[in-house]
């Protein structure tokens, strides 16, 4: 099948480009699928210049792109499966990879009419769409930006559409025609645009809340994984995130120079199996567990009480090792491969579980459904390995049970069984939640003390 993905996958560059057509040299505007001159100069000339035959040309090219998407994802699904993917290519690409994680080059938000100012900005997750009323393909993703400004304007994202120079007189009747209320700004003169190295309509860029470009030009598909993840976190860990990884870096570095000789692996090994009491039930109840989620639940609301069906886990099969929860605060998140913000949560899940490893365990927990086998959930497990576990309820009984009606949802259960708190991985403090828990939780103190008696034994050995 290799072949047919890479067959494929040329055709589709060529097609999509062939069809999109559109690319920004400076202030001027190129068509490349052949219309004229008098159609490149502008919104009044485009519409007479475009005959019926570039029409049907065009849809035989949509046509052929859409053919050879369809092969792409049944050729390789793991590359259907990857949720923010960037455009461009070359020396363009590279120095966008430069610009990501750092503010908007110096003078991009003051170059645009009726842009957000510096306080409407602070603490937001920012959308930019670029876009002009005149060329219709920038205009397809359309209806789906006012959806996620609509869904998320009251979790601080903040839309911000940039309308091309030339037409712009005509921008704000367009946009009340289509009953879209995102913010509206004229990119006088484009020099937003060539501030951000804009190619073509439509592009897409994401500003994280501490006002740093986390995402320049991406794909379409990927727009909504982008602003699901942004929106996960708050300012803090927006702000921190350069600084702890390059901590982490650092850590890692002196890890791999300092001698050891402390078997890791064989400490990890004992740890599962060690020997503990766990605390009664007056020890959980004298907690001051953190506050519900009060928001609304895409499941039945279990908070305050056990886990519904737990013995239904017993069940399960595992994608590898089975976690010891015993004295563990466990987060249950329930996910399919085919959910993009189910894959745009696990790298936050991973790093929960790298984190709290010995008072956490992350169980990921799926099910069949009518495109995911157990196969498909297996091979996608094996191209993208995580630090948590993994688990397939055949049955689909727990889920069942919670009533789970969107996914990703997550429950918080600390070691006694009973549910924390439940919601959406990309809740602005979830990651917050989870560590409060684990820090409140007695189980994990009693089993966090027989932890270090056990390997300060092994060391007390060398």
């Amino acid at each position: 099948m290799a072949w047919v993905s890479g067959f494929a996958a040329r055709v589709f560059g060529l097609a999509l480009g062939r069809a999109r057509g559109f690319r920004h040299t400076g202030s001027t505007q190129l068509m490349s699928c052949g219309c004229s001159a008098r159609a490149a100069r502008g919104p009044e000339g485009s519409a007479r210049t475009i005959g019926r035959t570039e029409r049907m040309r065009r849809t035989t090219i949509l046509t052929a792109a859409a053919f050879a998407a369809g092969a792409i994802m049944l050729a390789s699904p793991a590359l259907a499966q990857d949720t923010i993917q960037r455009q461009g290519t070359g020396e363009r690409r590279e120095t966008l990879n430069r610009m990501e994680n750092r503010p908007a080059p110096a003078g991009a938000w003051e170059a645009l009419v009726g842009g957000p100012s510096a306080s409407e900005r602070e603490g937001k997750v920012v959308l930019v769409y670029t876009f002009s009323s005149w060329y219709p393909i920038s205009q397809r993703p359309l209806a789906n930006i006012q959806r996620l400004h609509t869904q998320h304007a009251g979790d601080g994202l903040l839309v911000v559409g940039v309308h091309h120079d030339q037409g712009f007189e005509n921008a704000e009747s367009f946009m009340a025609a289509r009953r879209a209320n995102f913010r509206l700004a004229h990119d006088a003169g484009n020099r937003f645009r060539e501030a951000l190295l804009v190619d073509q309509d439509p592009d897409f860029y994401v500003f994280d809340r501490a006002g740093n470009l986390r995402f320049a030009d991406i794909e379409t598909p990927s727009v909504n994984a982008a602003v699901e993840l942004l929106l996960g976190e708050s300012v803090e860990d927006a702000a921190g995130r350069e600084a702890r990884q390059a901590d982490a870096a650092r850590q890692a570095a002196q890890d791999a120079r300092r001698p050891s000789r402390v078997d890791r692996a064989a400490i990890r090994a004992l740890d599962g199996d060690v020997s503990f009491q766990m605390p009664d039930a007056s020890a959980y109840a004298g907690v001051a567990w953190p506050e519900h989620n009060s928001g609304q639940l895409s499941a039945e609301n279990h908070q305050g009480k056990p886990l519904p069906s737990a013995e239904s886990m017993e069940s399960w099969a595992w994608f590898g090792d089975r976690p010891s929860t015993r004295g563990r605060v466990v987060v249950l998140d329930f996910w399919a491969t085919w959910c993009g913000p189910c894959i745009a949560a696990m790298p936050k899940l991973d790093a929960l579980q790298e984190r709290h490893r010995d008072g956490l365990a992350v169980i990921a927990v799926t099910k069949p459904y009518s495109n995911q086998d157990r196969g498909r959930v297996q091979s996608y497990l094996r191209s993208n390995p995580k630090s948590y576990y993994n688990a397939w309820d055949e049955s689909g009984t727990l889920s069942s049970a919670m009533n789970v009606r969107g996914i990703p949802h997550v429950v918080v259960l600390s070691s006694d069984g009973v549910i924390r708190w439940q919601g959406n991985p990309h809740s602005r403090d979830f990651e917050r939640l989870v560590a409060s828990v684990i820090d409140a939780d007695p189980g994990v103190r009693a089993r966090q003390n027989a932890v270090n008696e056990l390997r300060d034994r092994v060391r007390g050995g060398e």
